[in-house]
């Protein structure tokens, strides 16, 4: 700052400017296209965004926790979330056009969810 004093900034961002997408966490306040999300305090992942045809998703990893939680582009979380899982997650649809999430579980374990 201006008298020498030293700030720590703890920002992290994920920035996704093709569908104006701006997700950034800062300690525990996750903010989603300007909307703030109170977590408890914890360990988290860096946000990642992935595209589906209907929504945007956001996910974050608590490392502390192994909880995974999934948030829709208007900040809103997903129904059934969190839930368990020790790792970051990948997000794909199936043919059917059912959405998953894998991640990881316990030692030598892969979790798949559904999502409804």
């Amino acid at each position: 700052d201006s008298s020498g004093k030293c700030l720590r900034n703890s920002i992290i961002w994920c920035d996704d400017r093709a569908r104006d997408n701006i997700v950034y966490l800062s300690e525990n306040i996750l903010t989603i296209n300007q909307k703030i999300i109170e977590l408890k305090f914890g360990d988290f992942s860096k946000p990642k965004i992935f595209k589906t045809k209907s929504n945007d998703i956001i996910s974050i990893n608590d490392k502390q926790e192994n909880k995974i939680y999934l948030f829709d582009s208007d900040a809103n979380i997903l129904p059934n979330f969190p839930v368990f899982g020790s790792s970051s997650i990948d997000y794909f649809e199936d043919k059917l056009l059912q959405k998953h999430i894998t991640t990881l579980g316990e030692k030598n374990e892969i979790l798949i969810y559904t999502i409804n």
